[in-house]
């Protein structure tokens, strides 16, 4: 025997259109605070300066400004100066938003150095002048001249 169904007093066709509303009511919380999150909790993004041929730490000042992270690799170039930046993986004017990791390439100057002249000096001044100019004295040859003193 079916058991008998008790009466809520509500109209099936009431029940129903109440639960659609309800529903309704749901997926337009759930969008709106979805697009309100979206627009206003984006983070702020900025327009990245061109760094090439700045000094590094004038660099370092507007990546910190910007909250952007500097990643410095030093090579040696020789046509910037040592602690000039000569090339950067971020394109500039581009928009960068705050915490992103930019790698910067910075000269260590030109790997070619002019060797002094030391010919008619001191091995103490010929030395003191090697070193003057970068360069680290390597094996040292000692022979009699009849021309040098």
């Amino acid at each position: 025997m079916p058991v008998p169904r008790q009466s809520t007093g509500i109209h099936p066709f009431l029940r129903g259109a109440l639960l659609l509303t309800g529903l309704a009511v749901l997926v337009m919380i759930f969008l709106g605070v979805g697009l309100w999150m979206a627009s206003f909790t984006k983070p702020s993004t900025a327009v990245f300066p061109d760094l090439v041929g700045k000094p590094i730490e004038e660099a370092r000042a507007l990546a910190q400004k910007l909250q952007v992270r500097l990643i410095e690799r030093e090579e040696y170039n020789d046509q910037y100066e040592p602690g000039i930046v000569y090339r950067v993986d971020y394109e500039p004017g581009r928009p960068i938003r705050p915490g992103r990791t930019v790698l910067t390439w910075v000269s260590k100057g030109s790997r070619l150095v002019w060797v002094p002249e030391v010919t008619n000096l001191s091995a103490s001044e010929a030395e003191a002048k090697l070193k003057d100019a970068g360069l680290v004295l390597g094996q040292v040859d000692r022979t009699n001249s009849d021309t040098v003193p």
